[in-house]
Protein backbone atom coordinates (compact mmCIF):
# COMPACT_ATOMS: atom_id res chain seq x y z
CA UNK A 1 0.00 0.00 0.00
CA UNK A 2 2.88 2.31 0.56
CA UNK A 3 4.71 1.66 -2.65
CA UNK A 4 1.40 2.30 -4.52
CA UNK A 5 0.31 5.58 -2.41
CA UNK A 6 4.12 6.59 -3.32
CA UNK A 7 3.36 6.08 -7.05
CA UNK A 8 0.16 7.89 -7.15
CA UNK A 9 1.95 10.93 -5.25
CA UNK A 10 4.65 10.98 -7.53
CA UNK A 11 2.37 10.86 -10.49
CA UNK A 12 0.52 13.79 -9.31
CA UNK A 13 3.61 15.62 -8.29
CA UNK A 14 4.60 15.02 -12.68
CA UNK A 15 0.89 16.13 -13.68
CA UNK A 16 1.29 19.25 -11.51
CA UNK A 17 4.71 20.18 -12.59
CA UNK A 18 3.49 19.78 -16.60
CA UNK A 19 0.44 20.72 -15.78
CA UNK A 20 0.94 23.73 -18.96
CA UNK A 21 2.38 20.77 -21.15
CA UNK A 22 -0.55 17.82 -20.77
CA UNK A 23 -3.51 20.15 -21.06
CA UNK A 24 -1.99 22.12 -24.46
CA UNK A 25 -1.16 18.61 -25.65
CA UNK A 26 -4.81 16.70 -25.04
CA UNK A 27 -6.12 19.83 -27.01
CA UNK A 28 -4.70 18.93 -29.98
CA UNK A 29 -6.55 15.40 -30.11
CA UNK A 30 -9.27 14.09 -31.59
CA UNK A 31 -11.02 12.40 -28.81
CA UNK A 32 -11.66 9.55 -31.06
CA UNK A 33 -7.88 8.82 -32.28
CA UNK A 34 -6.99 5.11 -32.04
CA UNK A 35 -3.80 5.80 -34.67
CA UNK A 36 -0.92 7.04 -33.37
CA UNK A 37 0.37 10.22 -35.75
CA UNK A 38 3.79 11.43 -35.84
CA UNK A 39 2.22 14.33 -38.15
CA UNK A 40 0.92 15.31 -35.05
CA UNK A 41 4.26 15.91 -33.40
CA UNK A 42 5.39 19.15 -34.16
CA UNK A 43 8.09 20.53 -34.90
CA UNK A 44 8.85 18.67 -37.85
CA UNK A 45 12.57 18.74 -36.63
CA UNK A 46 11.95 16.00 -34.39
CA UNK A 47 10.91 13.76 -37.26
CA UNK A 48 13.74 14.72 -39.23
CA UNK A 49 15.94 13.35 -37.24
CA UNK A 50 14.93 10.67 -35.98
CA UNK A 51 12.84 8.84 -38.71
CA UNK A 52 10.54 7.05 -36.58
CA UNK A 53 7.90 4.62 -37.73
CA UNK A 54 4.50 3.98 -35.98
CA UNK A 55 2.63 1.19 -36.77
CA UNK A 56 -1.13 0.66 -35.81
CA UNK A 57 -1.86 -2.94 -34.32
CA UNK A 58 -3.76 -4.44 -37.07
CA UNK A 59 0.33 -4.42 -38.72
CA UNK A 60 2.65 -4.38 -35.33
CA UNK A 61 3.34 -6.91 -32.98
CA UNK A 62 2.86 -10.43 -32.67
CA UNK A 63 -0.39 -9.51 -30.41
CA UNK A 64 -1.80 -7.13 -32.20
CA UNK A 65 -0.42 -4.41 -30.77
CA UNK A 66 0.90 -0.72 -31.87
CA UNK A 67 4.89 -0.57 -32.13
CA UNK A 68 6.69 2.19 -32.59
CA UNK A 69 10.14 1.94 -33.98
CA UNK A 70 13.29 3.82 -34.25
CA UNK A 71 16.07 3.58 -36.15
CA UNK A 72 19.09 4.66 -34.05
CA UNK A 73 21.26 4.81 -36.41
CA UNK A 74 19.86 7.46 -38.32
CA UNK A 75 19.29 9.58 -35.26
CA UNK A 76 21.00 12.57 -35.81
CA UNK A 77 22.62 12.64 -32.62
CA UNK A 78 24.26 16.31 -32.83
CA UNK A 79 21.47 18.15 -33.99
CA UNK A 80 19.75 16.85 -31.26
CA UNK A 81 22.19 17.96 -28.65
CA UNK A 82 20.90 21.58 -29.88
CA UNK A 83 17.53 21.06 -29.10
CA UNK A 84 16.41 22.99 -25.80
CA UNK A 85 15.73 20.20 -23.32
CA UNK A 86 12.24 21.97 -22.37
CA UNK A 87 11.52 21.82 -25.79
CA UNK A 88 12.07 17.79 -26.69
CA UNK A 89 10.20 17.34 -23.10
CA UNK A 90 7.07 19.11 -24.48
CA UNK A 91 7.63 17.21 -27.25
CA UNK A 92 7.63 13.88 -25.40
CA UNK A 93 4.55 14.54 -23.24
CA UNK A 94 2.62 15.07 -26.65
CA UNK A 95 3.96 11.82 -27.67
CA UNK A 96 2.91 9.98 -24.31
CA UNK A 97 -0.43 11.41 -23.86
CA UNK A 98 -1.46 10.84 -27.47
CA UNK A 99 -0.05 7.38 -27.46
CA UNK A 100 -2.53 7.34 -23.50
CA UNK A 101 -5.35 8.70 -26.02
CA UNK A 102 -4.81 5.38 -28.80
CA UNK A 103 -4.56 2.93 -26.50
CA UNK A 104 -7.48 3.47 -24.39
CA UNK A 105 -9.64 4.14 -27.82
CA UNK A 106 -8.48 0.80 -29.11
CA UNK A 107 -8.79 -1.28 -26.00
CA UNK A 108 -12.53 0.16 -25.57
CA UNK A 109 -12.85 -1.19 -29.45
CA UNK A 110 -11.06 -4.48 -28.61
CA UNK A 111 -12.17 -4.98 -25.12
CA UNK A 112 -8.98 -6.06 -23.82
CA UNK A 113 -5.84 -4.02 -22.10
CA UNK A 114 -3.77 -3.09 -25.21
CA UNK A 115 0.16 -1.80 -24.50
CA UNK A 116 2.58 -0.63 -27.08
CA UNK A 117 5.82 -1.89 -27.95
CA UNK A 118 8.19 -0.04 -28.09
CA UNK A 119 11.28 -1.35 -30.57
CA UNK A 120 14.66 0.08 -31.17
CA UNK A 121 16.92 -0.75 -34.33
CA UNK A 122 20.57 -0.60 -33.32
CA UNK A 123 22.40 -1.16 -36.18
CA UNK A 124 24.95 1.57 -36.88
CA UNK A 125 24.13 3.79 -33.83
CA UNK A 126 27.29 5.16 -31.90
CA UNK A 127 26.52 4.08 -28.38
CA UNK A 128 29.98 6.22 -27.66
CA UNK A 129 28.32 9.67 -28.83
CA UNK A 130 25.45 9.12 -26.67
CA UNK A 131 27.27 7.59 -23.67
CA UNK A 132 29.84 10.60 -23.77
CA UNK A 133 27.74 13.18 -24.37
CA UNK A 134 26.38 15.21 -20.86
CA UNK A 135 23.99 16.99 -22.60
CA UNK A 136 22.29 14.20 -24.66
CA UNK A 137 22.31 11.81 -21.34
CA UNK A 138 20.64 14.84 -19.21
CA UNK A 139 17.76 15.17 -21.75
CA UNK A 140 18.21 11.26 -22.07
CA UNK A 141 16.97 11.36 -17.91
CA UNK A 142 14.37 13.84 -18.80
CA UNK A 143 12.56 11.85 -20.92
CA UNK A 144 12.72 8.89 -18.99
CA UNK A 145 11.27 10.79 -15.92
CA UNK A 146 8.49 11.47 -18.04
CA UNK A 147 7.95 7.80 -19.46
CA UNK A 148 8.05 6.00 -15.82
CA UNK A 149 4.54 7.93 -15.12
CA UNK A 150 2.92 5.45 -18.16
CA UNK A 151 4.67 2.20 -17.49
CA UNK A 152 1.28 0.64 -17.74
CA UNK A 153 1.18 1.49 -21.48
CA UNK A 154 4.41 -0.47 -22.22
CA UNK A 155 4.20 -4.02 -23.06
CA UNK A 156 7.88 -3.96 -23.93
CA UNK A 157 10.71 -2.80 -25.31
CA UNK A 158 12.54 -4.91 -27.93
CA UNK A 159 16.36 -3.64 -28.92
CA UNK A 160 17.60 -5.58 -31.84
CA UNK A 161 20.16 -5.59 -34.39
CA UNK A 162 22.67 -5.14 -32.10
CA UNK A 163 26.55 -5.70 -32.39
CA UNK A 164 27.37 -8.76 -30.70
CA UNK A 165 29.25 -8.32 -27.51
CA UNK A 166 28.54 -4.73 -27.33
CA UNK A 167 29.78 -3.55 -24.12
CA UNK A 168 28.03 -0.28 -24.20
CA UNK A 169 24.48 -2.54 -23.88
CA UNK A 170 25.61 -3.15 -20.28
CA UNK A 171 25.84 0.98 -20.04
CA UNK A 172 22.56 1.82 -21.24
CA UNK A 173 21.02 -0.66 -19.27
CA UNK A 174 22.00 1.09 -16.14
CA UNK A 175 19.92 4.23 -17.35
CA UNK A 176 16.65 2.18 -17.10
CA UNK A 177 14.66 2.44 -14.21
CA UNK A 178 14.64 -0.50 -12.12
CA UNK A 179 10.87 -0.98 -12.59
CA UNK A 180 10.80 -1.44 -16.03
CA UNK A 181 13.86 -3.62 -16.58
CA UNK A 182 12.03 -6.75 -16.91
CA UNK A 183 9.97 -5.30 -19.91
CA UNK A 184 13.44 -4.72 -21.74
CA UNK A 185 14.26 -7.99 -24.79
CA UNK A 186 17.81 -7.57 -25.97
CA UNK A 187 18.36 -9.26 -29.76
CA UNK A 188 21.55 -9.11 -31.03
CA UNK A 189 22.10 -8.88 -35.43
CA UNK A 190 20.98 -11.74 -36.87
CA UNK A 191 18.86 -13.11 -33.89
CA UNK A 192 15.08 -13.00 -35.71
CA UNK A 193 13.55 -15.93 -33.15
CA UNK A 194 14.04 -13.03 -30.51
CA UNK A 195 12.85 -10.36 -32.64
CA UNK A 196 9.68 -11.72 -34.27
CA UNK A 197 8.70 -14.67 -32.05
CA UNK A 198 9.20 -13.38 -28.27
CA UNK A 199 6.15 -11.84 -26.49
CA UNK A 200 7.16 -8.36 -28.15
CA UNK A 201 8.17 -9.76 -31.15
CA UNK A 202 7.32 -8.00 -34.76
CA UNK A 203 4.89 -9.49 -37.05
CA UNK A 204 5.27 -10.36 -40.32
CA UNK A 205 3.68 -7.26 -41.54
CA UNK A 206 5.60 -4.71 -38.84
CA UNK A 207 9.03 -6.65 -40.12
CA UNK A 208 8.26 -6.12 -43.68
CA UNK A 209 7.48 -2.28 -43.00
CA UNK A 210 10.01 -1.74 -41.08
CA UNK A 211 12.57 -3.23 -44.12
CA UNK A 212 10.94 -1.03 -46.30
CA UNK A 213 11.31 1.81 -43.82
CA UNK A 214 15.16 1.49 -43.97
CA UNK A 215 15.28 0.79 -47.43
CA UNK A 216 13.86 4.42 -47.60
CA UNK A 217 16.59 5.92 -45.85
CA UNK A 218 19.71 4.43 -46.23
CA UNK A 219 20.13 3.89 -49.94
CA UNK A 220 23.67 4.65 -51.28
CA UNK A 221 23.80 8.30 -53.02
CA UNK A 222 23.76 7.95 -56.52
CA UNK A 223 23.37 4.06 -56.67
CA UNK A 224 19.33 4.16 -56.99
CA UNK A 225 18.19 1.26 -55.50
CA UNK A 226 21.17 -0.37 -54.50
CA UNK A 227 22.57 -0.04 -50.56
CA UNK A 228 26.47 -0.60 -50.01
CA UNK A 229 27.87 -2.17 -46.79
CA UNK A 230 29.92 -0.74 -44.45
CA UNK A 231 31.63 -1.33 -41.27
CA UNK A 232 28.76 0.94 -39.50
CA UNK A 233 26.22 -1.30 -41.69
CA UNK A 234 27.03 -4.59 -42.07
CA UNK A 235 23.79 -5.92 -42.85
CA UNK A 236 21.20 -5.56 -45.05
CA UNK A 237 17.72 -6.73 -45.11
CA UNK A 238 14.93 -6.81 -47.83
CA UNK A 239 11.57 -8.87 -46.79
CA UNK A 240 8.72 -9.81 -48.97
CA UNK A 241 5.44 -10.88 -47.97
CA UNK A 242 4.42 -13.86 -49.67
CA UNK A 243 2.14 -16.75 -49.54
CA UNK A 244 1.99 -20.22 -50.55
CA UNK A 245 2.75 -21.15 -54.23
CA UNK A 246 4.22 -17.30 -55.02
CA UNK A 247 7.59 -16.37 -56.02
CA UNK A 248 10.29 -13.99 -55.17
CA UNK A 249 14.27 -12.62 -56.22
CA UNK A 250 16.48 -10.46 -55.73
CA UNK A 251 19.89 -9.12 -57.24
CA UNK A 252 23.10 -8.93 -54.58
CA UNK A 253 25.92 -7.37 -56.43
CA UNK A 254 29.79 -8.17 -54.74
CA UNK A 255 32.31 -5.64 -55.69
CA UNK A 256 34.37 -3.05 -53.70
CA UNK A 257 35.20 -0.05 -54.31
CA UNK A 258 39.15 0.04 -54.29
CA UNK A 259 39.39 -1.50 -50.86
CA UNK A 260 41.30 -4.04 -50.63
CA UNK A 261 40.26 -5.55 -47.75
CA UNK A 262 36.51 -5.76 -48.68
CA UNK A 263 38.22 -7.16 -52.26
CA UNK A 264 39.22 -10.25 -49.89
CA UNK A 265 35.85 -10.70 -47.82
CA UNK A 266 32.94 -12.45 -48.51
CA UNK A 267 28.90 -11.51 -48.31
CA UNK A 268 27.10 -14.14 -46.41
CA UNK A 269 23.50 -14.13 -48.05
CA UNK A 270 21.09 -15.65 -45.93
CA UNK A 271 16.79 -16.47 -46.73
CA UNK A 272 14.76 -17.40 -43.64
CA UNK A 273 11.36 -17.76 -43.69
CA UNK A 274 9.39 -16.40 -40.89
CA UNK A 275 5.42 -16.45 -40.07
CA UNK A 276 3.99 -14.75 -37.05
CA UNK A 277 5.25 -16.08 -33.67
CA UNK A 278 7.63 -18.63 -35.62
CA UNK A 279 11.02 -18.34 -36.95
CA UNK A 280 11.69 -21.90 -38.62
CA UNK A 281 15.49 -22.44 -38.83
CA UNK A 282 14.99 -25.88 -41.03
CA UNK A 283 13.26 -23.53 -43.59
CA UNK A 284 17.01 -21.12 -43.95
CA UNK A 285 19.22 -21.34 -46.87
CA UNK A 286 22.75 -19.66 -47.11
CA UNK A 287 25.42 -18.88 -49.49
CA UNK A 288 28.83 -17.34 -49.14
CA UNK A 289 29.63 -15.10 -52.27
CA UNK A 290 33.07 -13.54 -52.93
CA UNK A 291 33.80 -9.85 -53.29
CA UNK A 292 35.16 -8.71 -56.27
CA UNK A 293 37.51 -6.55 -56.75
Amino acid sequence: ERAALHALQKHLAYRHKYEAAISAARARLPPDMEDFSVDVLTPGIFQEHMKMLQLPGRVGSVQGFPVSLLPLGLVRLQEMTAIPEAEIVAWFILSVEMRSLCLHNQSVRERRFVKVVEVRDCQGFEWSKLLSSRALARKLRSIIEVATQYPEFLDGLLMFNIEPGLLSVKLVKRFVPEQMRDKFVFADRGDWRTACAGHVGLSTSALARWAAHIQQHVATPGEGRWHSLTPSCPQLVRCVEVAKGEQFCWQVRCCSRGDRAAANGVVRVSVRFIADRRVDPSATAEEELPVEG
